[in-house]
């Protein structure tokens, strides 16, 4: 799949279980530092709701790149079954969403600490 995007062999880095977007983005920078790479430009793949909070911890975490978006529909970020009580619901997380997305833009500035510390559960099978 990654070669009929063009994306080169190398391009894709898994970092494994993570918990928050913040996490997420902070272990790709660890990780192409360590391992030498130029980050020029990010392809983000993530729902609808997410999107704006998700590539605000992006543009944060990396300020040089650009950043291409590619959303998935609302409907597959929310399941009647899910761990976190507020992701299963729609109307829930789309509250929880704006939220998220004001209370980032309004204390950006002192850092992305309190992000940091939110944690979602993560299952054992991925």
């Amino acid at each position: 799949m990654l070669i009929k995007l063009a994306i080169p062999e190398g391009g894709f880095i898994d970092v494994g279980a993570i918990t928050n977007t913040v996490v997420e983005a902070e272990r790709i920078k660890a990780e192409t530092q360590a391992r030498g790479m130029s980050v020029e430009e990010i392809i983000l793949i993530t729902g609808e709701m997410h999107a704006r909070y998700a590539v605000l911890v992006w543009k944060k975490t990396f300020p040089n790149a650009k950043i291409a978006l590619a959303v998935t529909p609302y409907y597959f970020e929310y399941q009647s079954g899910h761990k976190i009580l507020l992701q299963r619901n729609k109307y829930l997380l789309f509250l929880v969403r704006v939220a998220q997305y004001l209370i980032a833009r309004t204390i950006w500035h002192y850092g992305i600490d309190f992000f940091r510390k939110i944690k979602h559960p993560v299952s054992k099978t991925v």
